[in-house]
């Protein structure tokens, strides 16, 4: 463990941001008994982007008060190793001597469905508030709020289903994993949701890409399905039926397949494929149940690419080194000026 390459930094506080947020202390709190887990550890991100592999995983953090504000320090640890995969020289493979997990890997499939987005992608909460309630005028689904530390963020909605939706329609090959009575529930019931999940889908995106800023950013659109293993499709654009297009049993079925091939090999906790342009989904990259990250050569180099470039304008502009602790952010306690 003593050849690890790490880094000391600040990983949050609670001074008040430029968005008017504040993280409470006891929010602080917990992110110090998460990171200081040890058998399930927060990734080392990059700039909140979910369809970017992690660095590596935190450790060893400390809340501290440092005058009136309070602030979560933590070691940055990179990945130990990185080496092509033995059973397709296509992929890489990164990992720590030790096991562990990821914390944002879900074993236990939802129920029903959840939206979240962003309120910082929103002009003001007005419009925010008016985007959920044309919503919630035509479903009866959860809304959820996650907050992502950046001054403008990428647009960001996602959408959690649970996998009956997905495995009833397009992945049942992959159900087995799930045990049969999953395996068997390719159910009416999942049958007669699906064009009231699509339309659903259909309605939030309207409305969202209508509102979202920054209106010259792609939108970062997932789909999430907590489970065993725990399924993630990404697709970065604006483009509404591109993506509605994708969600059809051609294409997702393409996806059991590929999944299924990746299990002959690895234990997989977590899987993710973005869509290309084209309108497929491709696999981008998984997390094992041990913590190892497997992926391909270009979303690797891609990732490093961009912490190149975020380092680099951070020296250009005198800003300390932005640090992204996960997929998403953390409740806070919102106070405006």
């Amino acid at each position: 463990m003593d050849n690890i390459r790490k880094n000391r930094a600040i990983v949050s506080t609670n001074h008040i941001d430029n968005h008017g947020d504040q993280i409470s202390i006891e929010v602080l709190e917990q992110m110090v008994h998460l990171i200081n887990d040890s058998q399930q550890r927060i990734r080392l991100g990059t700039d909140h982007r979910r369809d970017l592999p992690p660095k590596g995983r935190l450790e060893n953090a400390v809340l501290r008060k440092d005058g009136d504000d309070y602030l979560v320090e933590a070691d940055l640890c990179e990945f130990e190793n990185i080496e092509p995969v033995d059973w397709d020289k296509t992929l890489l493979k990164e990992s720590f001597l030790d096991s562990f997990q990821f914390v944002e890997v879900e074993e236990e499939s939802c129920d029903g469905i959840s939206i979240s987005i962003d309120v910082h992608n929103f002009k003001s909460i007005d419009d925010y508030n008016n985007c959920i309630n044309s919503i919630e005028n035509n479903e009866n689904i959860k809304f959820k709020e996650h907050v992502r530390k950046a001054l403008l963020p990428d647009p960001e909605i996602v959408f959690q289903l649970a996998q009956s939706y997905l495995l009833c329609h397009f992945l049942k090959p992959v159900a087995c994993k799930l045990g049969e009575k999953l395996a068997d529930s390719t159910t009416d019931y999942a049958l007669k949701e699906s064009k009231r999940v699509m339309n659903m889908i259909n309605s939030a995106l309207r409305e969202f890409l209508f509102r979202c800023i920054p209106s010259t950013r792609p939108a970062n659109i997932i789909f999430d399905y907590p489970g065993t293993p725990h399924i993630e499709l990404i697709a970065r654009t604006r483009d509404k039926d591109l993506v509605l297009n994708a969600l059809n049993s051609h294409q997702l079925s393409k996806v059991g397949k590929k999944i299924t091939d990746l299990s002959k090999h690895i234990n997989i906790a977590k899987v993710q494929f973005v869509l290309s342009n084209k309108g497929k989904w491709k696999f981008n990259y998984l997390l094992t149940d041990n913590g190892e990250v497997i992926g391909t050569k270009t979303v690797f180099k891609k990732r490093d690419k961009k912490i190149e470039m975020i380092n680099r304008n951070a020296i250009r502009l005198g800003r300390p080194i932005a640090v992204s602790c996960g997929a998403t952010g953390v409740i806070t306690d919102r106070k405006k000026f």
